[in-house]
């Protein structure tokens, strides 16, 4: 059973909005205003974390699934927090979490069927075609 890999265009789109998740996250660390609630350290690490993510979309090499995995577990636990927090009025809505907590799945299941169409395609053996007997009609 022949399947088709994930189209080129939807990396190249959910990679720019990684890229610009990661670009936010370091105007918040050095341009704009910091976050009270936050250490220091907080934006520049998510920042360069979601901007090596949008390369390696790109790029997908084999080692990439298990590191996008944790960094889509991250994505998917902060939206749970700040889905908690604006709740109870502890903190305002942040767009930016809740588009990751959408985008990074999205981009994993993506990943992950590009992953095994590649497997797939690295063990599939092409089926030898019968030679038919002769003396036999086909």
């Amino acid at each position: 059973m022949a399947t088709r890999p994930p189209a080129r265009w939807a990396f190249i789109v959910l990679a720019t909005l990684v890229a610009l998740m990661g670009f936010n996250h370091l105007f918040r660390a050095f341009g704009g205003a910091p976050d009270p609630g936050q250490p220091v350290w907080y934006h520049p690490v998510i920042g360069v974390l979601y901007l090596l993510a949008a390369v390696g979309l790109l790029l997908r090499p084999r080692w990439f699934v298990v590191f996008f995995g944790l960094v889509t577990l991250y994505a998917v636990l902060a939206g749970i927090v700040m889905a908690w927090r604006s709740a109870t009025g502890a903190n305002p809505f942040d767009a930016q979490l809740a588009a990751g907590f959408i985008v990074f799945p999205i981009a994993l299941n993506l990943l992950l069927a590009d992953t095994i169409h590649e497997r797939i395609e690295e063990v599939a053996e092409p089926v030898p075609r019968r030679e038919p007997r002769k003396g036999v009609p086909s």
